[in-house]
């Protein structure tokens, strides 16, 4: 038994083709999710094939092994992909390669924390493949900055994690001079 279905709609008029195609759903195809953007689809791309500096930083970031700090990898956010960055905290990550101009990079991220106040640490390839817990010590003392900013005297309102009888642990040597530790003009 057969039910009767209206004609397909037709797109010719007069024997051309119209503007008009058919649906997805009257010609069954396409995969019926969103259609991603083309800076999701490059984010995508990237999370795919990572430099070995950020796989091993996505490493120790990944399953929420750092502090319990939950960490997407190359996040869209605007009109940038973000290489790591943590949502709870608004905390993005970057690892640098040699080609990146740090002037410029630092006034975009400036700009970027103003209009979506995401701050953005950001360690060159080398900290992370010779200092790599140098590195993850910087990002959760950022974390615990953020949470726990310091009073108008500047003194930090409670102790960070590594600090221990007095004692500070080894920073990622080019962490400061890229802007991580705040301040800047």
């Amino acid at each position: 038994m057969h039910a009767n279905h209206p004609p397909t709609p037709s797109f010719e008029k007069e024997g051309e083709i119209g503007a008009l195609a058919p649906s997805s759903v009257e010609e069954g195809v396409g995969g019926g999710g969103k259609t991603l953007s083309p800076i999701r689809r490059h984010a995508r791309s990237m999370r795919n094939s990572p430099t070995e500096p950020e796989h091993r930083l996505w490493q120790a970031l990944r399953a929420s092994q750092l502090d319990g700090l939950k960490f997407r990898r190359q996040a869209a956010k605007g009109n940038r992909i973000l290489d790591f960055y943590c949502p709870a905290a608004r905390i993005a990550v970057e690892v640098d390669g040699v080609t990146h101009d740090r002037i410029a990079d630092l006034e975009r991220d400036r700009h970027f924390e103003a209009e979506h106040g995401i701050r953005t640490l950001r360690f060159a390839n080398e900290d992370v493949m010779r200092n790599l817990e140098g590195v993850l010590r910087m990002i959760v003392e950022a974390v615990e900055e953020r949470n726990h900013p310091p009073t108008r005297c500047g003194c930090a309102t409670s102790a960070t994690p590594f600090e221990k009888e007095g004692e500070m642990g080894a920073l990622a040597p080019s962490s400061v001079e890229e802007g991580v530790g705040g301040g800047g003009a």
